[in-house]
């Protein structure tokens, strides 16, 4: 045998290697599978399929149930909706991280009784999947989207009609959007002719 101990660690060390990558590789495959869809385009105006999660609101100082729409075109359909449906938003919201943003609408009509109803909208993407999505409260501030809530099937059903109803022609959302967002971004976007001009805009007014 010609190999020197020091030749053979090597061998082993790159074998060892490969086969960890081979098993991160294949646990990575697995989640993949599980929780994303796997091979599917992000829906224009529409979405693959829903899911129930739970998100801590700084507005509340306290979790909510939120819907995600998977598989969106984009984060900010459910934002849009809300918008082009129910005018400017009252204000947004960041976690504690300063990773996720919440964009609040208050005392909105959007239920059949007409009971005024509080919506918040958020997004997340990650390589695979693109999500908007959405919580309700009322004035008394309970979870209008938890199981078992009087409102919740009618308020998904909403939510998702509206998305149906995207005019994507219709960019005022996101002019109001980055303009109060990010003002740097949003001078760029004008610069680049993506945006007609726009005054500034309070975001939180």
């Amino acid at each position: 045998m010609n190999l020197t101990m020091s030749s053979f660690q090597k061998v082993i060390l790159v074998m060892l290697l490969m086969i960890l990558t081979s098993c991160g590789s294949s646990q990575f495959s697995k989640e993949y599978i599980e929780k994303y869809d796997t091979g599917e385009p992000n829906l224009l105006n529409d979405f693959h399929n829903l899911r129930d999660d739970s998100y801590y609101v700084p507005y509340l100082n306290r979790d909510l149930t939120f819907i995600q729409f998977n598989g969106t075109a984009s984060t900010f359909y459910t934002g849009k909706a809300m918008f082009d449906n129910h005018d400017t938003w009252s204000k947004f919201y960041f976690d504690n991280d300063q990773n996720r943003e919440f964009i609040l609408w208050r005392e909105v009509i959007i239920t059949r009784d007409r009971t005024p109803v509080n919506i918040i909208t958020s997004g997340d993407e990650n390589p695979y999947t693109t999500k908007a999505s959405f919580a309700a409260f009322d004035m008394k501030g309970n979870d209008l989207l938890v199981a078992g809530s009087s409102y919740r099937q009618e308020l998904i059903e909403e939510m998702a009609a509206l998305i149906r109803q995207n005019n994507e022609e219709n960019k005022e959302f996101y002019k109001r959007y980055w303009a109060a967002r990010d003002p740097r971004i949003f001078e760029i976007m004008l610069k680049e002719g993506k945006f007609d001009p726009e005054p500034k805009f309070d975001m939180n007014r």
